[in-house]
């Protein structure tokens, strides 16, 4: 046991102060959350001096680093808000309690993992403290937060109801990685035997194949033209595998310069291409809807809505379609007219977006029809990755099953002549 000497903030908003006994540091703290007790500060008390404080809320402002980074997991230029929906969700229950906005700030960057987001949280309280909006003060920091964050908080703060937006984006933010992982797990199966089967494919042609090429050659066997096919293979990989990994990086920063390229053809065609798969249309149209429908219920008026939902599409094909439709709506035109008369988008929501103008109900239609498309979009996954598994069995275990037929066959035949 050991003794952690703390300062925090009650139910009532006063500011306590003093020690408990505890096996650790975080046990301490959810000992004292228990009680009522909301640590900003906790260090551990030793004999005869005081140990470094372990206050996220002090010191200056560190720069960034690469660990920032990491944590803000910034991938092919799209932030991550993996840390975005816990000090939220922490937002609204402190604020939920009775306590002060600062405060509930303070509270949860003591508290939040990421130290990048902990010396945001400590700026933004010191902001909110001099008088700055919190809505503004988190526009500051548009790194760190989604655009379409802001536009909800400043409707939040017109309305009185920030605690309860700051749950539904905490919620919002849940559903969201909930779906990317059912997508990153189920993919993980079918990729890992398909490396597998890379791998040892890769090691046999390095290591196996050139040493049964030297008894071949001792022998000066006639080899069957499958052996001739495979050992030439091997050959060719040994020469030229080096020439070919870097003919494979050069395509691939040659295809990233012109994917990059958004006010070229080529992206806008293979967006377009993209887009005709039904699989990824029905991604497409889910997230869509979503974004949409869940800012919609918020308050947020649909044309601006409609700009946080098109700036969150990937497919510039299809954002650029999105930006027709909302510039027909800003002329006057309705929503579902707008959609209809492009042309691409499915009759269910064209259909649905009809009902939900002349209902009054738009957000609560857009929602069900997010979820019937995500429901399509985990079926053909479901069925793609039970289709794929046996696929990429069958592929990797005949190459594999070819190599050992190109090799032991003629093995026997050399067996049967030396005989």
């Amino acid at each position: 046991m050991a003794t952690y000497k703390y300062e925090g903030i009650d139910k009532k908003g006063k500011t306590v102060r003093g020690t408990v006994d505890s096996a650790s540091e975080a046990l301490a703290s959810r000992e004292l959350l228990g009680k009522g007790v909301f640590v900003d500060t906790i260090h551990e008390v030793k004999a005869g001096k005081r140990s470094r404080a372990t206050n996220k809320n002090q010191g200056t402002k560190k720069k960034f680093s690469w660990k920032d980074l990491r944590e803000m997991e910034i991938t092919f230029g799209a932030k991550s808000t993996k840390h975005v929906g816990e000090i939220f969700f922490q937002l609204s229950l402190l604020l939920r309690s009775g306590l002060p906005l600062v405060n509930s700030m303070k509270i949860v960057s003591s508290n939040t993992k990421s130290k990048y987001y902990a010396d945001i949280l400590i700026d933004m309280a010191e902001q909110v403290s001099e008088g700055i909006r919190f809505s503004e003060a988190v526009k500051s920091h548009g790194d760190a937060f989604p655009t379409m964050y802001t536009s909800l908080i400043q409707s939040s703060e017109k309305m009185g109801n920030i605690d309860v937006v700051l749950h539904d984006i905490s919620i919002y933010e849940e559903q969201k990685r909930e779906n990317l992982d059912k997508v990153t797990s189920a993919m993980v199966y079918p990729m890992v035997v398909l490396m597998v089967g890379i791998g040892v494919l890769w090691g046999m042609i390095a290591f196996v194949v050139p040493n049964m090429t030297s008894v071949f050659e001792n022998f000066n066997a006639e080899l069957p033209t499958y052996t001739k096919l495979m050992l030439g293979f091997s050959s060719f990989m040994q020469k030229y595998s080096i020439v070919m990994i870097v003919m494979i990086v050069v395509g691939f920063f040659i295809f990233r310069h012109y994917y990059g390229n958004t006010d070229g053809s080529f992206r806008q065609k293979l967006n377009k291409r993209m887009y005709d798969i039904k699989f990824l249309r029905n991604v497409y149209i889910s997230r869509y809807t979503y974004i949409l429908a869940f800012q919609l219920k918020e308050g947020i008026t649909l044309t601006d809505a409609m700009v946080h939902a098109n700036n969150n599409q990937s497919n510039i094909y299809f954002r650029n379609e999105l930006e027709v439709v909302r510039d027909l709506v800003v002329s006057g035109t309705k929503f579902s007219e707008a959609l209809r008369s492009r042309n691409i988008f499915p009759e269910l929501l064209v259909a649905a977006s009809a009902t939900g103008e002349q209902s009054g109900n738009m957000s609560g239609l857009l929602e069900r029809v997010s979820t019937y498309y995500g429901k399509q979009v985990q079926k053909l996954l479901g069925i793609f990755v039970s289709m794929a598994e046996p696929l990429f069995l069958v592929f990797v275990g005949g190459i594999i099953g070819f190599m050992v037929i190109s090799i032991m066959l003629p093995l026997l035949n050399i067996n049967s002549v030396i005989e």
